[in-house]
């Protein structure tokens, strides 16, 4: 399984409560959205004050959308979990991949075998999460 991580500058895309990634108003990470992965993890950047190094969405399964009514390049997910603030450091499940995080924006290839072992354990967080509403809507 491919995963994106990619730490977060700002509040906002993915919407919480639809659970899609690419909310027109913050059009976050743009093309990268368009890279071919099977899961993402969100994590909260220095410049996001409050939750850095915080776990603050995952999602399984991507779905490209190309829907009228939205815009294409919104991705929404077979499983879908949105973090409340403070309940999930990156750290205290992935040390390795914390560490790895600090020094890069986005990864989606080179990740050591314990920084994958650590990714399935964070994208266990997820695995029993619902669709992203938009998605089954």
């Amino acid at each position: 399984m491919s995963t994106l991580v990619y730490k977060m500058t700002h509040p906002g895309d993915p919407d919480p409560d639809l659970g899609c990634w690419g909310v027109p108003e913050c059009d976050c990470m743009g093309s990268v959205r368009e890279w071919d992965y099977d899961s993402v993890i969100g994590i909260a950047g220095r410049t996001w004050t409050g939750r850095v190094g915080e776990i603050v969405w995952v999602g399984i399964g991507p779905h490209w959308t190309t829907v009228e009514r939205l815009v294409a390049g919104q991705v929404t997910f077979d499983h879908f979990r949105y973090f409340e603030e403070g309940e999930q450091m990156l750290d205290e499940i992935a040390p390795h991949l914390a560490a790895r995080m600090e020094n890069v924006r986005r990864m989606l290839h080179g990740f050591t075998n314990i920084e994958e072992e650590e990714i399935d354990d964070v994208l266990d967080l997820a695995r029993d999460a619902p669709a992203s509403p938009l998605l089954v809507a």
